[in-house]
């Protein structure tokens, strides 16, 4: 069986045409996305980890900070994007205002910085969560279809959004 390094080497060489290409990683600090971090370090010169401070929780400043000293200790660049927020969102609409702003601040990080990859940490257990929440829901065939592995986000086109474990287990 591969390991790990070769089997994200193998599924990216067919995302990105150049290792020497710069990456970006959006970072929470989880153990997904910092794996995520190691797997591109393994392959591309300059990988630069993004971290999306929501500002939602008192202890997400210092959460962010701490996840900045992993990414380094990988060896990548780390960056912090505090969110700004006009009002708190509706209390049943946190998790998709915030997931809307995360997105828009890392594709404008990557539009600024010219960064044309930005690799999130989803894999195939996200990939199931988000057909059967789909399904459940009543979504369309092509609502059901689920996450791609590699997609120009429609508000950044010049920016694609690649999923390079959607293949692979959390396990895994």
């Amino acid at each position: 069986m591969a390991s790990c390094v070769e089997h994200f080497r193998r599924s990216v060489a067919k995302l990105v045409p150049s290792r020497d290409a710069a990456v970006a990683v959006a970072v929470s600090g989880g153990s997904d996305s910092v794996a995520l971090t190691y797997l591109a370090r393994q392959v591309f010169q300059r990988v630069v980890g993004i971290t999306v401070d929501h500002r939602l929780r008192p202890e997400s400043s210092v959460e962010a900070v701490k996840t900045g000293s992993i990414v380094t200790g990988i060896g990548a660049e780390h960056h912090v994007i505090p969110l700004e927020w006009a009002a708190r969102p509706d209390p049943g609409k946190v998790q998709l205002a915030a997931r809307q702003k995360r997105y828009e601040a890392l594709f404008r990080f990557c539009r600024e910085k010219r960064i044309r990859y930005l690799m999130t940490a989803h894999h195939m257990d996200d990939q199931l969560g988000t057909f059967l929440t789909r399904l459940s829901m009543g979504s369309s065939i092509d609502g059901l279809a689920g996450m791609r592995e590699a997609i120009a986000w429609y508000q950044s086109p010049e920016t694609q959004i690649l999923r390079p474990l959607l293949r692979c287990t959390k396990v895994r």
